[in-house]
């Protein structure tokens, strides 16, 4: 392909992307997890985030790139999911590479364009969580992971492959700093190691490889402890999946869309089915190339699936993010391995008709309230001042900083007095009320569910004056005259 078009076409799928990211990218209300991003990263310096991040689920890199964008370019929620955007558009960038690397431009650019349209890499870049920035990491990882692989390598000695170490490890331990999925990818890497070693025992070069990957686990000795110590977790929200699994999440990839669903499985049965016709054809196809993609996909999962089983659940969709990518270069492989040129078109304009049809018409991605609406609870405090401002306010969520952020974006003095959301609350609830002179009472909930006893038990002491329901999330009102 011409070298002019290709940057032109390049271009035409960054824009697009771009378009489809920042697109109503305010329009959904922070949520819970989203809430709890932001509360891990408000704080007074970096240390203290690093810190708190230790008590967290995830390791702390995405929480201290949020603290530095939002003291550089403000906390409002464009702001704060801009930076996601922004990790999304440079992974459709890097998947480009990564394909042109792995297989040829064409492949590079269709791989570009199917992420360009994916309804779940636009959803987790419209979203103030790590999963954008794992995506690309991801992607940059295995990048420079090709770069010294002596396979795939155009420079087997001199400063290009220096560099090219130096940035595998920068972004490999970045990665894993991201988000604990990020060792399976690293752990993936290790497995095509010591496979491409095996298959091609001539070449050399391994040994540098895994005294790099030896390199990032130094690295990562400061989490490590971190770790241990939360592998010990016995209970979590996340429920053992089931032997399907992969067929769930696989339709989560593609938004839910049953026509983008049969497609993505088609070209990725194109791509099997090509390269064993190849090979039966004793035509030598490229076993390294078919091995990374398909052991990148395997091997996070496998070892996800077994220790959710076995062992504490940890598999989830989102968390399964680091495998979209070697899933999108199966497609185009797939595509482009079909030798009728008119056909690759059909393919290529279908493929994105249903990604298109996915995101705009089933799932009426920006049209329909998809988050809990703790900002639309917030404003109906906000728009009743002279009620507000002779309330109490409690909240039924994880924190009420959850709360208390959208009433500080309104510059508003009104704060979520604590947390009530169980029978064992309700003598301090009682305390609160006594020791106030306030004569309303707002009660917020997001996410949560507060038990029946405390309903009963405001329901029954104060009288109700409003009430709605959002999109998981409620407020009560109530005077506090019994």
């Amino acid at each position: 392909m011409n070298g002019e078009r290709t940057i032109i076409f390049l271009i035409i799928i960054i824009l697009l992307g771009g378009i489809l990211r920042f697109t109503k990218l305010d329009y959904q209300s922070l949520w819970n997890d989203e809430l709890s991003s932001v509360s891990l990263a408000d704080k007074s310096s970096l240390r203290e985030v690093i810190e708190v991040s230790k008590s967290d689920v995830h390791p702390p890199l995405y929480s201290c790139l949020l603290y530095l964008w939002q003291n550089a370019f403000g906390n409002s929620p464009f702001s704060l999911r801009f930076l996601s955007a922004l990790f999304g558009i440079l992974s459709i960038v890097a998947l480009f590479f990564l394909g042109k690397i792995l297989y040829s431009e064409q492949e590079a650019l269709i791989s570009a364009l199917i992420l360009s349209f994916s309804y779940f890499g636009i959803y987790y870049s419209q979203e103030v969580r790590s999963y954008s920035l794992l995506l690309l990491l991801s992607i940059c990882s295995y990048l420079f992971f090709m770069k010294i692989h002596p396979h795939f390598t155009a420079y087997k000695s001199g400063i290009n492959l220096i560099f090219s170490y130096i940035f595998y490890v920068l972004f490999t331990t970045s990665l894993i700093y991201t988000h604990y999925f990020g060792i399976l990818v690293l752990f993936s890497q290790f497995i095509f190691i010591l496979l491409s070693s095996f298959l091609r025992r001539k070449e050399s070069g391994y040994f540098k490889m895994l005294l790099s990957q030896f390199v990032i686990f130094l690295l990562y000795l400061p989490q490590i402890s971190i770790i241990k110590a939360k592998m010990h977790i016995a209970e979590t929200w996340i429920k053992k999946p089931h032997f399907y699994f992969f067929i769930q999440y696989f339709n989560e990839y593609w938004g839910r869309g049953e026509a983008l669903f049969l497609l993505a499985a088609l070209c990725i049965f194109c791509f099997f089915y090509f390269w064993n016709k190849e090979r039966k054809n004793n035509s030598e196809p490229d076993l390294s190339r078919f091995l990374l993609v398909v052991v990148w996909v395997i091997a996070p999962l496998l070892v996800a699936y077994v220790r959710s089983i076995f062992s504490t659940p940890i598999l989830t969709d989102r968390n399964t993010i680091i495998i979209l990518p070697p899933l999108i270069l199966m497609m185009a492989k797939g595509i482009t391995s079909i030798k009728n040129r008119d056909i690759i078109i059909m393919v290529i304009v279908a493929v994105s008709i249903a990604g298109f049809y996915s995101l705009f018409i089933t799932n009426e991605y920006y049209d329909r309230v998809i988050k809990e609406q703790f900002r639309e609870v917030a404003n109906v405090v906000l728009e009743n001042k002279e009620v507000s401002d002779q309330s109490l306010i409690i909240a039924c969520a994880w924190n009420p900083n959850y709360f208390d952020y959208f009433l500080r974006q309104a510059y508003s003095p009104l704060r979520v007095s604590g947390i009530y959301e169980n029978k064992e609350d309700i003598p301090n609830l009682e305390g609160l009320i006594r020791g106030s002179e306030k004569k309303f009472l707002w009660y917020l909930i997001g996410h949560k569910h507060p038990s029946q006893e405390i309903m009963q038990y405001l329901n029954s002491n104060y009288r109700l004056l409003g009430t709605r329901q959002f999109k998981e999330s409620s407020f009560f009102l109530f005077a506090l005259e019994k």
